[in-house]
């Protein structure tokens, strides 16, 4: 089985001249973890997660302190998010976030979604954003076979 046969052709996705508050919007009425970012010529550029919006609010002090369960300072993290939420999207852009292509077969899908800890993933063909495939579509596709 191949992506093609199972992703999300919805193209739900934000400018990159959009900002984290747009892109929140978006992800909060799409029901999606992440957004897709596209340039003025509709190409894909990179997608961002509300994890990384989160990871962005997060002052570099406190960071250290999240992994053993204790946030001393949750004022900061409010204060920061309301910083960026009025900044453009391609700022928070992660460096490495995966892309699929629609001829890869579902365990790669599977097994990028796993070690990349995302629960989105774009599908893109010659930099045309085609939609995403998530976790979800994956266990159901499993399930329908």
């Amino acid at each position: 089985m191949k992506v093609e046969e199972i992703f999300s052709p919805d193209i739900s996705s934000v400018s990159e001249h959009m900002t984290v508050r747009t892109a929140i919007r978006l992800m909060l009425f799409s029901h999606s973890y992440a957004i897709p970012i596209v340039n003025e010529e509709n190409l894909y550029i990179g997608c961002i997660s509300i994890s990384d919006i989160i990871d962005a609010s997060i002052p570099f002090y406190m960071k250290s302190m999240i992994k053993t369960g204790f946030l001393p300072d949750i004022d900061k993290f409010y204060e920061n998010l309301s910083v960026i939420q009025g900044k453009k999207v391609s700022e928070y852009i992660p460096g490495s976030y995966p892309q699929l292509h629609p001829e890869d077969s579902i365990n790669y899908a599977a097994d990028l979604l796993e070690k990349s800890k995302r629960q989105v993933i774009p599908v893109v063909e010659n930099g045309q954003l085609l939609g995403t495939l998530s976790r979800l579509e994956i266990v159901s596709a499993v399930l329908k076979k």
